[in-house]
């Protein structure tokens, strides 16, 4: 049998919503906070797993984490380690807002995608969804083995229902610091800058053609920005590009998500229009998600990553001929470690809002200042001709 661990961090949903509370006007958004505590745990989870065996692992559902070990021992280590690295987290970096709860069981893992179907597991998950902060709990057939383990404390938890599975609660602490202290791990972002293969681009041409580049070569696209104008020639190049790419690669996967500014009837329209073909015409391929800013309202800047490996992020200067901020020039990394943190957010908000649907593509065009007819047209006109090309 296995050993299973089942880690949930405590009061995720809310902790992002408060600590982002008025937080907008510097981009702080609750998808950004959430996004930055999975990539701090995911950090410190590949630390403390590095000396222990790691059969399986998945992240569900934005908070909780999933592990199993060839034995109970391993897993007991694995979860004091972490428990250990997260504590020092709190108490020599300041990271107060990550607080897990875990849990271990032992038997046979059954899934459906990635959801649990054997009863240990969800007694394990149960567990830890209704544990405190930095608790560890055993349960089930587990309590027996881990209670073996030379140098384990703990206690035994008061059953609420005669059917419920035994549980112990183990004093992790005791175990954690028998050992020498290990120093907190580090987590910054200057020396992931440090360590990154930076490009800079020095005007929105040479950005576009990096980006051309990018995708060709690339396997997986996130893309996250606003309308790609279909009028300027070097963006329409770029969607041609794109184009091209998921004609002739279909293992090269695209996940578009972008925000439509409601006064730019011709460069929305004709985008959603073109997304919403490609998505029809390449579902394995390309899905795409969108969400709506009103005029005024300050833009999101754009970025791509491909490979999750590499991210291009667009820089932006004001345009006097088209009266809104432009990407002006960019910046690449080729850092597998940042590539991450903004695919985690970029998940997170795709978690949010959704593929697009016929409706939402309905409220969306209605939405649209300014949409006669000829602007409908010059904008289909502009779509069909890019895809015939």
């Amino acid at each position: 049998m296995a050993a299973i661990v089942v880690m949930e961090m405590r009061g995720f949903a809310a902790l992002a919503s408060q600590l982002s509370r008025e937080m907008d006007v510097i981009g702080v958004t609750e998808a950004r906070i959430r996004s930055s505590a999975i990539s701090i745990a995911n950090e410190t989870i590949q630390r403390a797993g590095k000396p222990y065996g790691i059969t399986k692992r998945m992240h569900l559902g934005g908070d909780t984490w999933y592990f199993t070990f060839d034995n109970p021992e391993d897993a007991l280590s694995f979860s004091c380690e972490l428990l250990g690295d997260f504590r020092s987290l709190a108490n020599e970096r300041g990271v107060f807002f990550i607080k897990p709860s875990m849990a271990i069981a032992v038997g046979e893992p059954q899934f459906d995608g990635e959801r649990f179907l054997d009863g240990e597991s969800i007694a394990a998950y149960r567990a830890a969804d209704s544990g405190k902060p930095y608790q560890l709990l055993v349960v089930g057939d587990a309590v027996n083995r881990i209670k073996q383990v030379k140098g384990v404390i703990g206690e035994d938890v008061p059953k609420e229902k005669d059917t419920d599975p035994p549980k112990y609660r183990v004093d992790w602490q005791g175990i954690a610091t028998e050992g020498v202290k290990k120093a907190a791990p580090i987590i910054s972002l200057p020396t992931l800058l440090l360590d990154s293969e930076i490009i800079y681009s020095h005007s929105s041409e040479e950005a576009v053609q990096h980006l051309v580049r990018q995708q060709e070569r690339s396997q997986q696209v996130y893309a996250f920005g606003g309308p790609v104008p279909l009028d300027v020639p070097m963006y329409r190049n770029y969607m041609r590009s794109a184009i091209a790419v998921l004609k002739n690669k279909p293992e090269c996967v695209w996940t578009v998500l972008s925000y439509l500014p409601l006064n730019e009837s011709f460069h929305t329209y004709s985008w959603l229009e073109l997304c919403r073909r490609l998505s029809v015409f390449y579902p394995n391929s390309f899905a795409f998600a969108a969400f709506t800013i009103p005029e005024g309202q300050l833009r999101p800047f754009s970025y791509h990553i491909y490979d999750e490996t590499t991210v291009h992020i667009g820089l932006r200067s004001f345009s006097p001929q088209r009266g809104t901020p432009t990407m002006s020039s960019a910046i690449m990394f080729r850092n597998r470690q940042i590539a991450q943190r903004f695919r985690d957010e970029f998940m997170e908000n795709w978690r949010r809002i959704g593929a697009i649907s016929e409706r939402t593509m309905g409220a969306f065009t209605s939405s649209i200042q300014g949409l006669s007819n000829e602007v409908k047209k010059a904008a289909l006109e502009s779509v069909e001709k890019l895809l015939a090309e």
